[in-house]
């Protein structure tokens, strides 16, 4: 029995263009203008708006990043690796 991998994302069809969800593309244009405006006040409205969540601090400390880690399988993490490495090297 061969192992088939499981596909995370689908490809776009080839007809489609970037701008085939102008709501989409509007809504990113709008969060990235925001961020760059009001920093971590416009990232916490926009993560309570789209998330429902709204931590005290976004930003993980190191136990609470080693517990995520240690949740993501070795296979997906070797895989995430692998592809730091092949950015870097593109970089």
């Amino acid at each position: 029995m061969s192992s088939v991998p499981e596909t995370i994302k689908a490809p776009v069809a080839q007809d489609a263009s970037r701008t085939s969800r102008p709501d989409i593309v509007e809504t990113v244009a709008d969060v990235i203008a925001d961020v760059r405006r009001n920093g971590d006040a416009a990232v916490r409205r926009w993560s309570q708006k789209f998330d429902g969540w709204n931590p005290e601090f976004f930003r993980l400390g190191p136990d609470q990043i080693a517990s995520v880690v240690s949740s993501v399988p070795e296979t997906v993490l070797d895989d995430l690796r692998f592809v730091q490495q092949q950015v870097r090297g593109f970089a």
